[in-house]
């Protein structure tokens, strides 16, 4: 949602999932390239595991002649980026949230700053993906609800963010 709405408007956002999701996608994708272009955001854990997930694109490609692997090999790394931090995006909205807008975070939940950061140090020890489920409980506020208030809070940061991101989207609408 943070993306500028001209690439919004050109683009058509598909939350799938799991990161063998996205590469089994990306293949059927590389498979039938008159569909149109696609491009890839795991999330920043998966950053370390850019050799993996491009090695089981290339599994899933199933009989890719020698010269075709390097082409296919270019056209995953051309068309994958990763979310911001080295953890979950959860993770890394709190992470920033506590660094940078723990103030303004607590003002719109109505809690007092030292309190939401103890809960907000609370939600990073979470298991991964249930960050806010956790910070959520000890606040009675709906984890979905949570994620807004943060994301709103750190609109700044999300526009540094997503930069790089908007950049390789337009050239590939572009051509």
């Amino acid at each position: 949602l943070s993306m500028v709405s001209t690439i919004r408007n050109r683009a058509n956002v598909l939350p799938i999932g799991s990161d063998s999701a996205i590469v089994r996608q990306m293949t059927a994708r590389f498979k039938n390239l008159k569909e149109g272009e696609c491009f890839a955001i795991f999330d920043g854990d998966k950053r370390a595991q850019h050799a993996t997930l491009k090695g089981n694109f290339i599994k899933l490609l199933e009989s890719v002649p020698a010269k075709d692997k390097l082409v296919a090999e270019k056209w995953f790394d051309d068309r994958v980026s990763y979310l911001s931090g080295d953890g979950t995006p959860e993770k890394w909205l709190i992470d920033v949230g506590f660094d940078t807008a723990s103030e303004k975070i607590a003002e719109d939940l109505s809690v007092d700053e030292a309190t939401m950061e103890q809960i907000m140090q609370i939600g990073r020890n979470a298991a991964a993906h249930r960050e806010f489920l956790e910070i959520g409980r000890l606040l009675n506020v709906d984890s979905k609800a949570l994620i807004q208030v943060f994301a709103s809070a750190l609109k700044k940061e999300f526009r540094k963010t997503l930069e790089p991101i908007e950049a390789r989207v337009r050239q590939l609408i572009d051509g």
